[in-house]
């Protein structure tokens, strides 16, 4: 059960340490954690040079640089080894960008298949790297928790460093070098970059420390890589990240790359209107599907080609797969509604061998935000074990019903946080995951979750100088939500279906003034969200503006019904 909570407002005092912004800024900033002028200037005007950090003051960045450095010098075989996701890939473009400003070509990438190889180093791969006469592998957004891997690649002589932000498990592997700022011994102040971050730190400091022809500056041409994965990854856009974010919008808006440049004309992306809502619905999906539905290198290509033409294709194909990846996740909601019927579980415990594994993630978020409750999901496809991966639509911990799922058997790996995670599961447990959910959340104690609401608004203080105003906290996502507003007894002058098919639902609400705004709810319709013309509605709301033919309006975008 969920309980909706409206931040309370500012008193006298705490709004006169915000005096020098408009009651709704002020408002936002507090509850933010941005309590005086001068915080709020800082936060509200990120800073490249005052907010970003020493490269060096990473633990490992001395060794690997000096590793890499001596490697360039030696002209030896580097393999650049990335994750598949839209963190991952751009990682692996920033550093061969490097390697080929400084006109070294004794390199290359592999990206290993997301569903037949799954993340981090695997041993199929190390051997074909080795074939390949490698003998230096860096590691980008992976490689932290692969112990045994690692050990394999120093049994063939091979030297790796490794480069990640994620999580250590308890053990080191034994790598020449480690930069990850997640190690115990780490001083570097921002504990929140994602792996393309961490990659640009490094490239950052081999700049710093060889004898490189370099135009001053020229690495921040690599800001639009590491904006996207920074949105995509959902890091917490704060410190580093909210100024490595914002200054990666603004490259974007000039990149030179023409992959992304075609994404933004095939998707009709105004870059002098862009926002981070435009890089994470149409950029990141076009990138993931590369992994999700075939070959993640398809993704590399994109982002490194040069050529309108073939960049054109391309995107042309990601788009093409990234569509069939819809269709193909559709199909498994399809499937799991009606194995569900007209029951009301606490919990989805469900699966199929012929699902990808690597599609069930975006499948939990439809099946947990329509029911409002935990689901877990697994499949095959064309790996060899049963994975799954798990969402929570009503704010119950999946860590804690994992563990429980794991003490009984049920699981096997897993990991996660709070709200989303991953796991495998044995082939003679499948059968016994439901029941083993019901029973987990049946001997769960009953939490009443809270959901908090940034402010109550009246449909008559929705114009466009309010959106401005919110927009002065963009960009938004983690650790920096983009404000929800709660909107009561407001009722719905009229609705349509809109799209070549219909297939979206437009509705009109009318301020007192006559002015109508209007709501978009994708791929519903009023049916799905229980809409009748003249019947009063209490929604959570995000704000924004849509621009369209030269004009700007505002527009609701509908969160929840309450």
């Amino acid at each position: 059960m969920t309980k909706i909570s409206v931040r309370p407002e500012l008193n006298s005092e705490e709004r006169e340490k915000l005096n020098q912004h408009s009651d709704i800024t002020a408002h936002l900033l507090f509850h933010r954690g941005i309590t005086d002028n001068d915080t709020a200037k800082e936060f509200l005007n990120p800073d490249y040079e005052k907010g970003t950090h020493d490269p060096f003051l990473f633990l490992g960045m001395d060794k690997a640089v000096s590793h890499i450095l001596e490697a360039i010098k030696n002209e030896e075989r580097i393999c650049i080894y990335s994750d598949y996701d839209a963190d991952g890939i751009p990682g692996a473009v920033i550093l061969s960008d490097f390697f080929e400003k400084i006109e070294y070509k004794n390199y290359f990438v592999y990206i290993p298949h997301r569903n037949k190889e799954g993340f981090g180093l695997n041993m199929n791969a190390i051997q074909k790297i080795k074939d390949d006469s490698t003998d230096l592998i860096i590691t980008i957004d992976c490689g932290i928790a692969d112990e045994e891997e690692v050990d394999f690649i120093n049994e063939l002589g091979m030297k790796v460093i490794i480069t990640d932000h994620h999580e250590p498990n308890g053990k080191k592997p034994k790598a020449i070098a480690i930069v990850n700022h997640k190690q115990e011994d780490c001083l570097y102040p921002d504990k929140n970059l994602c792996g393309s971050g961490v990659i640009f730190k490094v490239v950052q400091s081999l700049i710093m420390k060889g004898d490189f022809d370099i135009n001053e500056g020229w690495e921040k041409w690599l800001l639009d890589l590491v904006g996207i994965a920074t949105l995509s990854d959902m890091v917490d856009l704060k410190g580093e990240n909210r100024v490595l974010a914002a200054y990666g919008l603004q490259v974007l808006k000039k990149t030179r790359r023409k992959g992304i440049q075609k994404i933004f004309q095939k998707r009709k992306i105004n870059t002098e209107t862009l926002t981070e809502t435009d890089i994470v619905f149409m950029v990141t999906p076009q990138i993931n599907a590369a992994s999700r539905m075939g070959d993640p290198i398809v993704a590399y290509h994109l982002l490194k080609e040069t050529d309108d033409s073939k960049s054109e294709e391309l995107v042309k194909h990601l788009g093409k797969i990234n569509n069939e990846r819809r269709g193909q996740v559709a199909s498994i909601v399809r499937d799991i509604k009606k194995h569900l019927g007209d029951s009301k579980p606490e919990a989805v415990g469900y699966g199929r061998p012929d699902w990808q594994p690597s599609l069930l993630g975006l499948a939990c978020n439809s099946i947990a935000e329509e029911y409002k409750i935990p689901v877990y999901l697994w499949g095959r496809g064309d790996g060899k074990e049963l994975k799954g991966s798990c969402r929570t639509g009503n704010g119950d911990s999946l860590v804690q019903i994992m563990n429980e799922l794991h003490e009984k058997g049920i699981l096997g790996n897993y990991g996660g946080h709070h709200g989303a995670g991953g796991f495998v599961i044995p082939s003679d447990k499948v059968d016994f995951l439901q029941t083993s959910l019901d029973d987990v959340m049946a001997n769960m104690e009953k939490v009443e979750h809270e959901e908090f609401v940034d402010r109550e608004i009246n449909i008559n203080e929705i114009d466009l100088d309010l959106i401005e105003d919110i927009n002065k906290l963009a960009p938004f996502g983690i650790g920096n939500i983009k404000p929800v507003f709660y909107l009561k007894n407001i009722i719905p002058e009229n609705f349509r279906g809109i799209g070549q098919t219909g297939a979206h639902l437009e509705i009109s609400f009318r301020k007192e003034n006559g002015d109508m705004i209007k709501a978009l709810e994708f791929y519903k319709t009023a049916e799905d969200l229980g809409i009748e013309e003249g019947k009063s509605l209490n929604l959570l709301i995000n704000l924004e503006i849509n621009y369209f033919n030269g004009r700007k309006d505002p527009r609701i975008k509908i969160l929840k019904i309450i």
